[in-house]
C-alpha cells in the first residue's frame, strides 16, 4: 500500500485541497438560498441549469482529453471554478444562475480530465488501488469542508453576526483552496499519446465501437438510470433537510461531513475487499444494494437525528464502490479512448442529472418525500441491469 501511496501523492493532495473548498460550498448554499428566499423549485432549477451544461462540457472534454492530453484541460476547469463563488456571493438570481452555468462548464472539463489523469498514474490491474485512494482524499476533504459550515453558525450564536452575512464571508474562502490546488496540479507530469493516435472526434469513438466491451453499453445504461434517480433526490438532498428540518450550515455539514469522513476511511481498505470478493462487479453490488431499503426508511421518519443517521448510513453504502465504477470503465477502455469513453459514462449524471434536478426540485414542493421514493425504484432498476449482465464475469 505505501508504493501505491508514493505514486498518487500529488493526486491525493489536490483531491484533497479541492474537496475541502467543495465541503464548504456544499454546507453553505442550500441554507444560503433558502435564507434569501429561493424555494425548492427554483433551488433545482438553478442547479439544474448548470448540470445541463455539463452535459456538453463533459462530452467535449473528453475529446480534448484525448487529443490534448488531460492535465491541460483539468487546469482550465479548476480555473474556471475560482469565479464561482464571488458569483455565489453576490446572491442574486442572474449571478446564480451564471455561477451554476460556469459551474457545469468547469466541472465537465476538470472531473471528466481528472478522472482520465488518475488512470494514467498506475498499471491497468491495479486501478482499483489509484481511483479508492484519490476518492477517500477527496472525500475526507469534503467531510473537513462540511463540518466548517458551523464557523457562521458559531459566529451568528456567539458573537451576533448575521447568519446570512457570515455565509456570504464564509463562500469567499474555497477560491484560496483552488488557487493551491491549481498550484500543484501544475507540478504533474503526463505522457500525452497525441493526435497519431487518438480519434479526431467523437464519432470516431462511435466506430470504434466494435472493437469496445460490450460491458461499456451496459454501464452507460445502468449510470442512466441510477444517475436520474440520484438527480431527482440524492443531489436536492441538503434543500430537503433544509425545507423539512429547517437545518443551518451546522447541522447540515454534520450530517453530511460525518458521511463523508466515515467513507473516506472505508474507501481505503476498498481494494482489499475487492482482492477479497475476487471480483469488481460482484464487490460493487454487495456493497450498493443494500442502501435502497434504508432510502425508503429515511422517508418514514420525522426526526432530524434519525433521519441523519439513516442518510448517512446508505450514502455511505451507495457512493462507497464508487471507485470501482471508474475502475471497472478505464480497465476495459483503450488508452487513447479513455477520455471520451469518461465523458459518455457521465453523461446520465449531467444531460439527465439537469432535468432530473428540476424534476425533484418540483416534486418536493408538492411532497417532500416523493423523490426519495422513486430515486429507490431508478435505483433497483440501474443495479439489476448490472447485476444481470455481469453476473458471470462478463466484459
Amino acid at each position: 500500500m505505501r508504493d501505491e501511496l508514493r505514486e498518487l501523492k500529488p493526486y491525493l493532495l489536490i483531491g484533497f485541497v479541492n474537496g475541502v473548498a467543495m465541503g464548504i460550498r456544499w454546507s453553505i448554499y442550500a441554507p444560503y438560498l433558502r435564507l434569501l428566499g429561493y424555494s425548492a423549485t427554483l433551488y433545482g432549477l438553478i442547479a439544474g441549469s448548470g448540470v445541463v451544461v455539463s452535459a456538453f462540457s463533459t462530452l467535449f472534454a473528453g475529446i480534448l482529453v484525448d487529443v490534448r492530453g488531460a492535465k491541460r484541460i483539468a487546469l482550465y476547469g479548476l480555473s474556471m471554478n475560482t469565479i464561482i463563488y464571488f458569483l455565489i456571493y453576490l446572491g442574486h438570481l442572474w449571478s446564480l444562475v451564471l455561477a451554476s452555468l460556469i459551474d457545469g462548464l468547469a466541472s465537465g472539463f476538470y472531473y471528466t480530465a481528472y478522472t482520465v489523469l488518475v488512470s494514467k498514474s498506475m498499471v491497468r490491474h491495479r486501478l482499483h488501488y489509484a481511483y479508492s485512494f484519490t476518492a477517500s482524499l477527496s472525500i475526507m476533504g469534503d467531510a473537513i469542508g462540511l463540518y466548517l459550515g458551523w464557523i457562521p453558525v458559531l459566529l451568528n450564536r456567539y458573537m451576533g453576526l448575521d447568519l446570512l452575512l457570515g455565509y456570504k464571508y464564509m463562500i469567499l474562502t474555497p477560491p484560496i483552496l483552488v488557487i493551491l490546488a491549481l498550484m500543484m496540479l501544475t507540478r504533474i507530469e503526463e505522457h500525452v499519446i497525441g493526435r497519431e493516435r487518438g480519434a479526431k472526434s467523437i464519432m470516431d469513438l462511435f466506430r470504434e465501437y466494435k472493437h469496445l466491451p460490450r460491458g461499456l453499453l451496459i454501464l452507460l445504461v445502468s449510470n442512466a438510470i441510477i444517475g436520474f434517480g440520484a438527480a431527482m433526490s440524492i443531489h436536492n438532498i441538503d434543500y430537503y433537510f433544509s425545507l423539512k428540518y429547517h437545518t443551518t450550515s451546522g447541522e447540515l455539514g454534520s450530517v453530511l461531513g460525518t458521511q463523508q469522513l466515515i467513507m473516506a476511511l472505508l474507501m481505503l481498505r476498498l481494494p482489499r475487499l475487492v482482492e477479497r470478493v475476487g471480483d469488481i462487479v460482484k464487490t460493487y453490488l454487495l456493497i450498493t444494494s443494500p442502501s435502497i431499503p434504508l432510502l425508503i426508511a429515511m422517508t418514514y421518519t420525522n426526526s432530524f437525528v434519525v433521519a441523519g443517521i439513516i442518510y448517512i448510513s446508505r450514502s455511505i453504502l451507495m457512493n462507497l464502490a464508487n471507485p470501482l465504477y471508474n475502475a471497472l470503465s478505464m480497465q476495459i477502455t483503450p488508452e487513447h479512448l479513455r477520455g471520451r469513453v469518461a465523458s459518455i459514462l457521465s453523461l446520465p449524471w449531467t444531460l439527465l442529472g439537469g432535468v432530473a434536478r428540476g424534476i425533484g426540485g418540483r416534486l418536493m414542493d408538492l411532497d417532500v418525500e416523493l423523490p426519495l421514493r422513486i430515486t429507490a425504484v431508478l435505483y433497483t432498476i440501474g443495479l439489476a441491469v448490472m447485476g444481470v449482465y455481469f453476473r458471470r464475469g462478463r466484459r
